[in-house]
């Protein structure tokens, strides 16, 4: 979602502007607006539009799992039911209109079936996404937060589930050029953890430290285990071959002998490569990820 479209447009400068009391009115303005519409016309449009492909079968719910009542759930009907809970048969479609938008440029899309849909045309042309080498800096600061979260309450957020999946896109973006490229831009590093301080911020994330030299990306050590298991069953969305979480910490082990200015507190687990390497999604082919250009102002992915 766009805060323009939903008359709630505000930039960091112009929050960082007013008192705290009205900076968290606005907040919470553009939350509600936000949450407003996607239960509102968005949820009754993608009702209508379910039901009529899947004659009644599908059907569109609110995520009773996020608190700011931003994302729906689209049921479909399985070709053959699978077991277990953690993927389930619906596409959780993760609004917000809080995300930064810069930079940005238009793409065009096209869905994955695409490949099995011959002659159908199912690209949609001039989608407005956010620069990857944002989402860059955008896993390094959410990287930074889990990190940090755990060091002061001494558990995971959201006790380890579906969080690995930011360290498996971080390793994907240090893979890539965009990645390279973003780590030579700091100004933009700068940005993301301004605009996160301003419209994401917790005590405990504690992104008054997310600065180069002091990001603390690294897991603690008793955050590994926990991890591991979640992306093992992470790993089943991934097309090919993933790479395993060991490979994952190798790597961050690797760029904290560069020249870099991310890693700092570098934690090392016993059995573990030193370090570790945060609108998206464990979906992609790894070699897609130079395509990935989707920021958090609304983005569908597998529910995991």
């Amino acid at each position: 979602m766009f805060r323009d479209d939903l008359d709630e447009a505000a930039s960091v400068e112009e929050l960082e502007g007013l008192s705290n009391k009205k900076r968290r009115a606005k907040l919470d303005a553009i939350r509600d607006a936000c949450r407003a519409y996607i239960t509102g016309p968005l949820r009754d449009f993608l009702t209508a539009q379910l039901a009529d492909i899947t004659n009644g079968a599908g059907r569109v719910e609110l995520d009773e799992a996020d608190a700011d009542g931003q994302t729906l759930l689209l049921w479909y009907p399985e070709v053959e039911p699978r077991d277990g809970a953690y993927l389930r048969p619906a596409i959780r479609l993760e609004s917000g209109a809080k995300s930064a938008l810069d930079p940005n440029r238009p793409i065009t899309i096209t869905p994955y079936v695409a490949e099995e849909a011959a002659g159908i045309d199912l690209t949609v042309a001039d989608v407005t996404t956010i620069e990857a080498t944002r989402t860059f800096w955008d896993k390094v600061v959410i990287a930074h937060g889990l990190r940090c979260w755990y060091e002061r309450r001494g558990e995971l957020r959201q006790e380890g589930q579906r969080v690995s999946r930011h360290y498996y896109d971080l390793h994907c973006l240090l893979e890539s050029e965009t990645g390279k490229a973003a780590l030579g831009d700091l100004d933009l590093g700068a940005d993301c953890v301004r605009h996160a301080r301003m419209f994401f911020d917790r005590p405990d994330y504690d992104l008054a430290s997310a600065v180069p030299g002091s990001f603390a990306i690294a897991p603690a050590p008793k955050m590994v285990d926990a991890l591991t298991r979640d992306y093992a069953n992470t790993a089943a969305m991934i097309f090919g071959t993933p790479p395993s979480f060991d490979d994952i910490l190798d790597q961050h082990g690797r760029l904290s002998r560069t020249s870099t200015p991310i890693p700092s507190r570098l934690a090392t687990s016993p059995g573990h490569h030193q370090g570790v390497v945060e609108q998206m999604v464990c979906n992609f082919k790894p070699e897609d990820i130079e395509k990935l250009h989707a920021g958090r102002e609304g983005h569908a992915s597998a529910v995991r």
